[in-house]
Formats: C-alpha cells, structure tokens, sequence
C-alpha cells in the first residue's frame, strides 16, 4: 500500500493553462487585450524569477504562487470562447465544448483526489497516476 499527499496538479487543468497563457500572450500583443496582459503579468511575477536560481530545485508546490493566475487564464480564455459565439446555434455548441471539458477536470480530479488527501492505496492504483517513466520519480 501506498499513502502520500502529493503535490501534482491536474494534469488536464494544468497542460490546458499552459496552453491558454500561450493564447493570452497572443491576445495581449496582437489584440491588446489588458485583461490578458494583466494575467500575464501574474504569472510573469511568479514564475521569472525563478529564472535567476537555475542550480536550484525547484518542486510543485512553489508553483501556488502562480497558479491562480493559470486559473485565471483558463477562466478567461473560457468566458472569451462563449462571448465571442456569432449565432446561438453555435453558442449552444461551445457551452457544450466547454461544459464537457469542466466535466472532464472535474472526473480527473476525482481521479486523483485520492493522492491530494493523503488516502492509503492500493501500489498498483497510485502507479496509474503515474504517467511518466519510473525513471522521472
């Protein structure tokens, strides 16, 4: 059996807000939009200065610092792909994107609740969660 709190975040939300910075980067230079500049603004300040300690370790958890920001970002890129729908046809169609993308961070969050509870499991169960190479923990 194994049992840990761990820091991992949701792989889903996480890859999805790397993703939606990269929109945002886009938004704030081409469209000039300063809601996208200044969630950027909150990631920047969270996460460059890690760029000055290159020798050091550097673990999940020192990621709460910027991690709103990441949040907001998916929220933002989110609330702008319903706003930005041309008929209701389509604004039908996108509240349904988006609904089953929530649906599915919310199913991979059931999915690793137990890890972020500190729950005792089964080795073979906390080995699924792992999804890189043994060689990576």
């Amino acid at each position: 059996c194994v049992a840990t709190i761990s820091a991992i975040p949701n792989p889903l939300l996480w890859w999805t807000a790397q993703i939606a910075v990269g929109v945002l980067v886009y938004w704030a230079i081409r469209r000039r939009d300063r809601i996208a500049g200044m969630i950027l603004l909150g990631v920047a300040a969270g996460w460059l200065p890690w760029f000055l300690y290159f020798r050091r370790t550097m673990f999940m958890f020192y990621a709460v610092a910027w991690q709103p920001f990441f949040i907001l970002a998916v929220v933002y890129v989110l609330q702008r792909v319903l706003r930005e729908a041309a008929d209701p046809q389509e604004l039908a169609l996108r509240r349904g994107l988006v609904a089953g993308y929530l649906g599915l961070v919310l199913a991979v969050s059931v999915f690793y609740w137990p890890l972020w509870t500190g729950a005792t499991l089964p080795y073979s169960f906390w080995a699924a969660h792992s999804w890189l190479p043994a060689t990576w923990r």
